[in-house]
């Protein structure tokens, strides 16, 4: 079985995506409880078990274990993408799409050279 790995820039970039995609929201009028922020499953797993020394990971921890981001709703699912959206952006899909960051992954030789 091959393992996934993530470095702590990729973390930053996950929590930078989040803070710039729920600020787009927000600049359209959308309340937090009319957005959903959705995470790996195995995301969230490895925050809350093992929080890094860095203060915004530990953050980031405390976030998740609460179900919620800034304010809006968290749900789990089974991909390698981080997405926030608008509940009901089938009334304008071309206004309030969602928005997708695909998670990067450290490179297997990397992670043997560290």
């Amino acid at each position: 079985m091959r393992t996934k790995s993530i470095n702590k820039s990729e973390i930053l970039a996950i929590h930078n995506f989040l803070r710039d995609a729920i600020y787009h929201f927000r600049v359209m009028n959308c309340n937090p409880d009319e957005l959903i922020v959705s995470l790996p499953n195995w995301l969230q797993q490895l925050l809350t078990s093992y929080p890094m020394t860095n203060y915004l990971d530990h953050s980031l921890a405390m976030i998740l274990e609460h179900s919620r981001y800034f304010d809006v709703k968290i749900q789990y699912h089974y991909s390698d993408e981080v997405v926030v959206f608008f509940k009901d952006y089938h009334l304008n899909p071309i206004f309030f799409k969602p928005v997708i960051h695909t998670i990067n992954f450290e490179k297997e030789e990397n992670r043997k050279e560290s």
